[in-house]
């Protein structure tokens, strides 16, 4: 492989060509049962450490925008 970089597992090139391919009103609606099913295998905890970087937690079923701290604004 040129450029020494690592390669994308094939089901993740398989999602996002299938994401891709949805209205943006189906996305909205299939990605908190996709977190939900992430929450349920790794834990809720786990599924937020990893979006706060982006912003939002995972509650209540559904994206909630957070600050730099994580915490919810008032």
């Amino acid at each position: 492989m040129a450029g020494g970089g690592t390669q994308r597992a094939p089901i993740l090139s398989a999602i996002d060509g299938l994401w891709g391919s949805w209205d943006p009103g189906r996305c909205e609606r299939t990605l908190p049962r996709f977190a939900e099913a992430l929450a349920r295998q790794a834990g809720i905890g786990e599924v937020n450490s990893r979006i706060l970087k982006c912003g939002f937690i995972f509650s209540n079923g559904g994206f909630v925008p957070v600050n730099a701290a994580g915490e919810i604004p008032p």
